[in-house]
């Protein structure tokens, strides 16, 4: 409630939104994040992000510092469930 995102157990097509798998729910930790971004190789990372104050940007350059440049891309929604904030990791659907 009151976040924007709308959660299906299956996909439900419509034009007015993009479709995302969710592979896992972490724990909004940003050193936790970060060497997860380096042991899954990452060197493209999508951040999108709803009810939390985290500039997009600045938490990227953040989790692939030192990472090296990765052959992997990943995508991570930043929200809250309840009052914990959390990192869900997801692919776009086709």
């Amino acid at each position: 409630p009151h976040i924007a995102y709308i959660c299906a157990p299956g996909l439900v097509s419509t034009p007015f939104a993009r479709a995302y798998k969710v592979l896992e729910v972490r724990p909004f930790n940003v050193k936790k994040l970060k060497a997860w971004v380096k042991a899954s190789r990452i060197g493209v990372l999508e951040i999108k992000k709803r009810g939390t104050a985290v500039a997009p940007d600045e938490l990227r350059r953040t989790l692939l510092t030192g990472s090296g440049k990765g052959p992997n891309k990943a995508t991570l929604v930043l929200t809250r469930m309840g009052e914990d904030r959390v990192a869900i990791v997801v692919e776009p659907v086709p």
